[in-house]
């Protein structure tokens, strides 16, 4: 279940790049067998999304349900609640890494003063 989470996600990001525009029409014949084609690909994908997402493990583990099936239910009970924008927005990621990002530059700041303060040649 897990090897299919990653690529499922990655081809979610790809499929958004090339996610069809409905501002404009067009009467040509090309541009509108591309839009069915663009349509109907991102469509799929978002289906597999849907059913492969990382939420679905905690379904499997609390109810016992079948990796596509845990799926569906943890999809529907975001969008019951109104969470599917914040779960979407994956924030914990990047903040996780502005926070390491930070505490490393508060301790290289803080070894750096006290190497410059009392001559203690911490790197060589």
């Amino acid at each position: 279940g897990s090897l299919l989470v990653g690529p499922v996600r990655f081809l979610r990001q790809v499929s958004a790049l090339f996610s069809p525009n409905n501002d404009r029409p067009s009467l040509l014949c090309i541009h509108e067998c591309i839009h069915c084609i663009q349509t109907c690909l991102t469509s799929c994908v978002d289906n597999l999304a849907i059913r492969f997402n990382p939420w679905a493990f905690t379904y499997v583990g609390l109810y016992g349900y079948n990796l596509t099936d845990a799926g569906l239910h943890s999809t529907e009970l975001f969008e019951k609640r109104g969470w599917t924008k914040i779960v979407s927005d994956d924030l914990v990621p990047n903040v996780l890494l502005m926070t390491c990002l930070v505490i490393g530059g508060v301790t290289g700041c803080f070894a750096h003063l006290i190497e410059n303060s009392q001559s203690l040649f911490l790197s060589t």
